[in-house]
């Protein structure tokens, strides 16, 4: 930051009543990196796969279980693609799901705990639906995820991709 620029800024900021703090890149670097979370994942070789959710909250006259602003808590749909065409034996795996909304909080939904079986040489589709999520904001914006676990207990990450929530009115 040049002298010139941090000057500016600091003027800025004693009118405003706030501080001023220079992030170097040392600084940046030394900060944790969150979690990648990848769009699919491989159980052997099995793939999965999240399609991109729809996310909405209802505004209409008359809402069932209305939130603080009026509107439902969030709906969720989405599909999970899962192709085991190339395995030589069937896949199980139990799953659960959250939305991260844009401060990175996550939510639970309330499809906790599922099971599924995809037989050998075969691809399946599960249909991800929750009628009971949060109360976030409609327009904001959030991401779904899916934690796997297989029964041996190892834990799978997939995200789909950042969502925007719609409104019904």
């Amino acid at each position: 930051m040049s002298a010139r620029t941090l000057l500016l800024a600091a003027a800025a900021c004693a009118v405003l009543g706030g501080a001023v703090t220079e992030v170097t890149a040392a600084d940046a670097a030394a900060r944790p990196a969150a979690p990648k979370i990848p769009p699919s994942v491989r159980l052997g070789k099995c793939k999965l796969t999240l399609g991109t959710p729809y996310l909405w909250r209802d505004f209409m006259p008359i809402v069932a279980k209305p939130g603080p602003d009026g509107g439902s808590p969030l709906y969720t749909t989405c599909e999970l693609v899962i192709d085991n065409s190339a395995g030589a034996k069937a896949v199980r795996f139990s799953w659960s799901a959250v939305v991260r909304d844009e401060a990175g909080k996550e939510h639970p939904l309330a499809v906790q705990g599922k099971k599924a079986v995809v037989p050998a040489h075969k691809t399946s589709r599960i249909r991800i639906v929750d009628r009971n999520g949060p109360y976030l904001k409609a327009g904001s914006t959030c991401t779904l995820i899916l934690k796997i676990v297989t029964p041996g207990g190892k834990v799978h990450r997939l995200r789909a991709k950042p969502t925007p929530i719609q409104a019904t009115h």
